[in-house]
């Protein structure tokens, strides 16, 4: 192998790594494929199982983006730009629902004090 080709990430057994929904998608969001078309392509129960698997191969470092036309490639910097965004954007709603319900079970604790 040259320096130039990079080997596939291995499990800690020594397997390789594979990543199924990475290699059916496209670049660009025109290619996007919705989760139900994946779900079937990829042999999996539903749609709940298509972004858990997402979610692995993006924790194992791919970019797959997603919109509301499905998973898709980055066929440019700005569409990576734009789905850190929306990552974002949801991570700060997350973050608010964890505030306000944490302030809920403070007041609840506090009332139980007294």
């Amino acid at each position: 192998m040259n320096k130039d080709q990079k080997s596939a990430p291995r499990t800690a057994a020594g397997q390789t790594t594979r990543f199924p929904l990475y290699d059916l998608l496209l670049p660009g969001e025109q290619n996007a494929i919705k989760a139900g078309r994946l779900a079937d392509l990829l042999g999996l129960k539903n749609t709940r199982d298509v972004a858990t698997e997402c979610a692995r191969e993006r924790n194992l470092g791919k970019i797959i983006c997603s919109s509301g036309e499905g998973y898709y490639l980055p066929a440019c910097t700005n569409d990576v730009v734009r789905f850190v965004r929306q990552l974002e954007a949801r991570a700060r709603n997350t973050l608010a629902a964890l505030r306000s319900a944490k302030g809920y079970i403070r007041e609840q604790e506090a009332g139980n004090d007294k």
